[in-house]
């Protein structure tokens, strides 16, 4: 499968208007490709694990914006398939856009301010998400023994 980042203004024949969402406009005109395919095997290594630089960093934040994250935690992300495909293509965009410490809130059904189309809506009960760039070093940053048999 290949996916173009370019590719994503479609005709949505749409209910109720929707508005205050931010669009993100794609910073370079040139298309994008990305090349999504299955592993050879199980024992193959992907090209995003040799650098070990793929980084994830979820915190969890109360009211006050003091950290909550603990280890027990468990964070559970739902996500119906047009969603993840849509969110999928979006962080493309991001990727292709990539500015550190720029911030992107998700959208939510309850619009309190503007909050960005990222091809997903949270639901009512879903909490805030904020998806920021910034640099987290590689893997070995945060486990040293990482990958050492």
């Amino acid at each position: 499968m290949v996916l173009s980042v370019n590719n994503v203004s479609k005709n949505y024949i749409i209910d109720s208007e929707i508005n205050r969402y931010k669009e993100i406009p794609i910073k370079y005109k040139f298309v994008k490709m990305y090349e999504v395919k299955e592993p050879a095997s199980d024992e193959s290594i992907e090209d995003y694990e040799l650098g070990f630089t793929n980084i994830v960093h979820i915190r969890v934040l109360d009211k006050e914006k003091n950290e909550v994250t603990n280890s027990k935690m468990q964070i559970i992300f739902k996500i119906n398939y047009f969603g993840l495909r849509d969110f999928g293509n979006m962080l493309l965009v991001l990727a292709n856009n990539y500015e550190l410490h720029k911030e992107y809130e998700l959208a939510h059904v309850i619009q309190k301010k503007n909050q960005y189309n990222l091809g997903v809506l949270l639901t009512h009960e879903s909490s805030e998400v904020i998806i920021r760039c910034n640099y987290l070093g590689d893997v070995h940053d945060y486990a040293p023994h990482f990958g050492i048999v």
